[in-house]
């Protein structure tokens, strides 16, 4: 039936040629048209799960208000330490400038005033109300006349040298108060390393000052997240070459870091790999063809269906997605690789086995009609393989199996239109010396596997073997993210930054619900009290909280009452008495301890503290630091607070290390308690990518079972197939657990390719042996362009090995290794299975 409507398709495109070819133009015009107006971009949740996003309406809004990670750090660096006041006159003058690109909605420089000012003249007033009840009866232990002197001596015993950075350094409180007090400090000022000088944000050694970058915009998007890093990098560029900055930045690097930065860094990375690969791609497939049939009108014939297939797939995804993910339209390659295969064994049939001098018409109807069934078949399936792609998670996967099996379709009707039409103008070719070094390795392989039936079997039984015990050793990518960040400079750079400030840059998002705002607070202050206590085993560097700023009433309270009951010892002049005696009896003393740290004491020793409330931390000025952590919803209010890891979310356990120390906290069984952000889905990325492939796999064996039973009827016919099929997967997750390619996103989808492009092979020689031709003569005709299909979509993978982007790069050289092998199953194990009836039939090419 298929051969048939191809005989009369060829009849017609030969007969009626100016017709068709004003109607493919037509058709290539618009087609371009609309291809054009495709945009390709890149969202942050083209490679996570979808599935696993936020789950309510108040889950959305939090992280629509919250949970963007588009931070971007802009840091002054440098080998020695930097002067405050180069940084004093450097930051303000360069924030004001950021503060007026379009991209940013403001810059921290330093500490904003009024957070500074509570820290340094309201916040000691109230210190002894944030301490835990306990702490405070500690505290007091420590004021006592003897506790002091002892102390002291110890303190002068240790000699420590002694900077004036700071009002209370941790290093210089021989009492130990300032330690207990001064949490409230570390927490508000976000990571454990980061210290101030003159307010400005800095590590130890003053080596690295730096400032936070707020977007504008979602830099989630592409576009939004290239105007941002572009506008950021004009500001840098000219502040470095600004007469009045110039000196300022001399012998030190002004620089910018980011997930925006490394994100747009990869998109830019992807999109060159596109015109690389795909340059690359065109050109390997035209030398390919060029070499088997020795005529260079060969290539320029049978690239003309790709080209009309890739324009028609173009228009279909612009109409389909209008915008497409980057790193699905890099497959666009494969396709030029498969693509071509369906020309191939058509102009084979025309210019190798056509009869020379032959009547057009007619050649053109045979060289449709012979390899049509199989061509046909071979994109049905295919297309199915690449359709079932669809299932996974992730949304570019998506993307990718709707963009490929389109294109394999597209690329179909134009082989089957575009390619006869234009073979029509060339001559029938009867020139069969163009393939015979092709079927001829292919026929001493079948001969060598029918020597030695059982050696060679057992070889391709140890394989499938072989590769059921490499899945107990497969990699799997331990976040999403990893994948799009691995191998990127910028991500180094940032990965360096981390550890130089000793905490991650992206929150984890911990969110109490509750019917009021009281209610909430109090849920989230008991789940930051659970969480503190696994702090380090949790390898959390702080937690923003807002009980960090509001302690609980009843603790406050309980505080006053424990002071009123023990006012001699929190009497701020009993203790300046004690102290300056005790100083007084030290062999060595230094200014420090009477003129700073004695009146920094001093003022925590505030019997008639007062309470601290919303209203008052409000009315003194930090209604944003308050804001920042609540949010009202119709679904009730929500207290969000950020814990920051010591290592990147997406570093290999991580995250998973967090969430056993937070189970073993029972934070999670606080009613109202969740988490959010992407950093967690690390967590459950593994299962995710097993149950995918499972599932892609299945679905895409299923659908190729069903086509190939529809086509044939027979199940020994559907077995034969599916043998090199088999055998190519198993290869390709054998190279893949040698080599330590990890299981991702990309990779993944490399068992549904193979099953798809794999059977190819197989339909075509089934197609011929099934009707009693002889293996040596399937393996002259069918065999030579078998080969020569299989060497092109493998020369097309291997050329996705040029890019940069490390993802794409492990699909192809898996995915070449993965279809030799299939053709090398094809041809070996697909003739044992149907031996020759009576004498075999002698050599074709003898």
């Amino acid at each position: 039936m298929i051969q048939e409507l191809l005989a009369r398709l060829a009849r017609s495109l030969s007969r009626r040629r100016a017709a068709w070819t004003a109607g493919l133009l037509g058709v290539a015009a618009l087609s371009v048209w609309l291809g054009s107006r495709l945009r390709l971009g890149l969202d942050s949740t083209d490679l996570m799960p979808a599935a696993y996003g936020p789950t309510d309406s108040l889950d959305r809004a939090i992280l629509d208000r919250y949970g963007r990670a588009g931070r971007v750090i802009v840091f002054l660096e440098s080998p020695d330490s930097i002067p405050t006041e180069i940084v004093a006159r450097l930051f303000p003058i360069l924030a004001g400038r950021l503060e007026q690109l379009d991209a940013v909605q403001s810059v921290q420089a330093r500490l904003a005033p009024r957070l500074r000012d509570f820290l340094e003249r309201h916040g000691p007033d109230r210190f002894l109300l944030y301490l835990e009840p306990g702490l405070l009866e500690v505290a007091a232990r420590r004021l006592q006349t003897d506790s002091i002197e002892h102390a002291l001596h110890a303190w002068q015993e240790r000699e420590r040298a002694i900077a004036d950075s700071a009002p209370l350094p941790a290093d210089r409180d021989p009492l130990n108060l300032a330690g207990l007090v001064t949490q409230t400090v570390e927490r508000a000022t976000g990571t454990s390393r980061i210290q101030h000088s003159d307010g400005f944000f800095t590590i130890p050694g003053h080596r690295l000052f730096f400032m936070s970058v707020q977007p504008a915009g979602d830099v989630e998007r592409i576009e939004q997240a290239e105007v941002l890093v572009t506008e950021l990098g004009a500001a840098l560029a000219s502040a470095r070459v600004d007469p009045e900055l110039a000196p300022l930045l001399e012998g030190r690097r002004l620089a910018a870091a980011g997930r925006p930065v490394s994100y747009v860094y990869a998109f830019r990375t992807i999109y060159s790999d596109i015109r690389r690969v795909a340059v690359a791609s065109m050109l390997v497939v035209f030398g390919l063809l060029a070499l088997f049939y020795r005529r260079l009108v060969a290539p320029l014939v049978l690239i003309l269906p790709i080209l009309m297939g890739l324009a028609v797939t173009a228009a279909g995804a612009a109409l389909l997605f209008g915008t497409l993910s980057v790193v699905a339209w890099v497959f666009i390659a494969v396709l030029v690789g498969i693509g071509v295969d369906f020309g191939i064994h058509i102009a084979a049939h025309y210019w190798v086995h056509g009869e020379p001098g032959g009547d057009r018409a007619r050649t053109l109807a045979s060289a449709l009609r012979r390899p049509g069934r199989g061509v046909v078949l071979g994109a049905m399936t295919s297309a199915a393989a690449f359709v079932s792609l669809q299932v996974l998670s992730y949304p570019v996967m998506t993307q990718v199996a709707w963009l490929t099996g389109l294109g394999l379709l597209a690329i179909l009707a134009s082989s089957l239109t575009v390619l006869p039409l234009a073979l029509s103008y060339t001559a029938p070719g009867g020139r069969s010396s163009a393939d015979g070094r092709w079927h001829a390795w292919g026929q001493w392989f079948y001969r060598t596997g029918r020597a030695w039936p059982r050696a060679s079997i057992l070889a391709w039984v140890l394989l499938i073997a072989g590769a059921a015990l490499a899945t107990r050793y497969l990699v799997y990518e331990p976040h999403p993210w990893k994948l799009t960040l691995r191998g990127n400079p910028h991500v180094e750079e940032l990965d360096r930054l981390h550890r130089q400030l000793g905490s991650s840059f992206t929150p984890l998002l911990m969110v109490s619900r509750g019917a009021s705002e009281a209610e909430a607070i109090a849920t989230d202050r008991e789940a930051t009290r659970r969480l503190q206590r696994v702090i380090h085993r949790a390898r959390i560097t702080t937690i923003e909280s807002l009980s960090r700023w509001l302690p609980a009433r009843e603790d406050q309270e309980a505080n006053l009452a424990f002071i009123a009951s023990h006012h001699e010892v929190f009497s701020p002049t009993r203790f300046e008495r004690d102290f300056r005696n005790a100083v007084g009896t030290l062999d060595y003393s230094h200014p420090y301890l009477l003129d700073r740290y004695l009146p920094g004491i001093a003022r925590f020793l505030r019997p008639d503290a007062r309470l601290v409330t919303m209203e008052g931390l409000r009315s003194l000025g930090l209604g944003d630091e308050l804001d920042r952590h609540l949010l009202e919803h119709s679904d009730g209010v929500a207290v969000v607070s950020y814990i920051y890891l010591q290592q990147f979310p997406w570093t290999e356990g991580a995250v998973n290390r967090f969430l056993d120390a937070y189970t073993g906290a029972e934070v999670d069984q606080l009613a109202g308690v969740s988490l959010l952000g992407d950093a967690l889905r690390s967590s459950v990325h593994s299962r995710i990518l097993r149950r995918d492939a499972l599932l892609a796999f299945a679905l895409a064996m299923s659908a190729v079972i069903g086509i190939l039973w529809l086509a044939f009827r027979r199940l020994r016919d559907v077995v034969v197939c599916l043998v090199p099929v088999l055998s190519g997967v198993a290869a390709a997750i054998i190279i893949m657990a040698v080599f330590h390619i990890e299981l991702n996103q990309l990779t993944l989808a490399i068992a549904p390719i193979l099953i798809g492009i794999g059977v190819d092979d197989g339909i075509h020689m089934v197609n011929r042996l099934r009707s009693d031709e002889a293996p040596l003569q399937v393996l002259h005709q069918a065999g030579s362009s078998v080969t020569m299909t299989t060497i092109t979509t493998a020369g097309a993978f291997l050329c996705l090995g040029l890019a940069r982007y490390g993802g794409i790069r492990e699909v192809g050289w898996v995915g070449a290794a993965g279809i030799v092998v299939c053709l090398l199953a094809s041809l070996h194990l697909i003739p044992l299975c149907y031996p020759p009836r009576g004498r075999p039939s002698p050599d074709p090419t003898a």
